[in-house]
């Protein structure tokens, strides 16, 4: 980790005064103990953070560099411990109006969110899983136009890697 030069050291403090108080405001207890001690253990700012988060009221942001490893643990901590998870999210309501809550259990949907073409793939889709499984091979209903769509096949993509999953 590097050090901090002396003069900077103020800009931290501020940085984290500010997100304990957008964390503080998501709960009146939270709110009571950030103006008793003037900040927030790390559980309740983990606590806070995920509140404001599941409501978008604000998402903390990181500084980092993923070419040099250089604050990726420290994302991926916060994802996994504060981030809100996919069973914590409200409905989402579909094109026929009816709500869809994220669940492995139920029937497969997904919005495709964007579609490149690739010189040596050809079409590819990018999409999010609101329920149900994926597999290849798997035809699904286009509820825009009620025609049958079929998923060829499944690739991980990491920048200009692809591999098939």
């Amino acid at each position: 980790m590097l050090d901090i030069p002396a003069g900077e050291m103020q800009k931290p403090k501020n940085c984290k005064a500010n997100l304990s108080k957008k964390a503080a405001e998501s709960d009146e207890s939270l709110m009571e103990a950030f103006f008793e001690h003037g900040t927030l253990t790390e559980a309740q700012l983990e606590a806070g953070l995920k509140t404001v988060s599941f409501h978008v009221a604000c998402f903390p942001y990181f500084c980092m560099s993923a070419k040099h490893n250089k604050g990726v643990g420290r994302l991926m901590e916060f994802i996994c411990s504060s981030a809100p998870g996919p069973d914590d999210m409200p409905f989402v309501i579909t094109t026929a109006g009816k709500e869809l809550k994220c669940s492995a259990a139920d029937p497969a949907s997904l919005q495709i969110f964007k579609v490149s073409i690739e010189e040596h793939l050809g079409e590819i889709s990018f999409f999010k899983v609101f329920g149900g499984e994926i597999s290849e091979a798997m035809d699904l209903v286009n509820s825009t136009n009620s025609s049958k769509e079929r998923i060829p096949s499944l690739l991980l993509i990491a920048g200009k890697k692809t591999r098939e999953s």
